[in-house]
């Protein structure tokens, strides 16, 4: 019996995430990505400019993440993603015989970590970036998240506001339990 070996789990991983880079599902990817902009990061910036100050720069992935519609969006997305994985195509039961099967097991998980992280990279990139020369870094909520409403009453109930500005308000009114 073979050894465990990580370089073979490490390729086999490799294998499979640049099959799942060059899969055409990734069309669903980037239509979620602009569906996420145009749901949370657009409406989010909207009210930044309104009130002339800046977001903190993970604000928009915040929004995105704590948004309800796009909490239930964006797992079917990357469900959808890797629903054929692990992909077992005519050359699969060769290379599981060729190599142990620890190693291919190993290499699956591992391509399933690369390709969680990829997915959560992308919304954390795709909703940050483009506000770049609006944000400041700093451990704390920017005005528009904790004073929108005082400032501006009269728009306090619109969707971006209520989805977006509550939804986060909400988080630091109440984090959750702490383990």
């Amino acid at each position: 019996m073979n050894k465990l070996s990580l370089r073979r789990a490490w390729r086999i991983a490799y294998i499979e995430y640049y099959k799942w880079i060059v899969n055409p599902r990734m069309c669903v990817a980037f239509s979620m990505i602009i569906f996420v902009w145009n749901f949370a990061v657009s409406p989010l910036m909207l009210l930044s400019r309104e009130m002339e100050s800046p977001l903190n720069f993970f604000e928009p992935f915040i929004a995105v993440l704590n948004s309800k519609a796009l909490c239930l969006i964006t797992p079917s997305v990357y469900l959808f993603l890797i629903s054929d994985y692990p992909r077992l195509d005519q050359n699969s039961f060769f290379v599981i015989c060729r190599i142990n099967k620890f190693d291919w097991i190993l290499g699956q998980y591992l391509f399933s970590i690369f390709s969680a992280l990829t997915f959560l990279s992308s919304i954390l990139l795709c909703s940050c970036i483009p506000n770049i020369t609006n944000t400041f870094m700093a451990n704390g909520w920017s005005l528009v998240v904790t004073r929108y409403g005082i400032y501006f009453p009269q728009d306090s109930n619109s969707f971006a506001c209520h989805q977006l500005v509550n939804g986060i308000e909400d988080l630091l009114l109440d984090p959750g339990p702490v383990i």
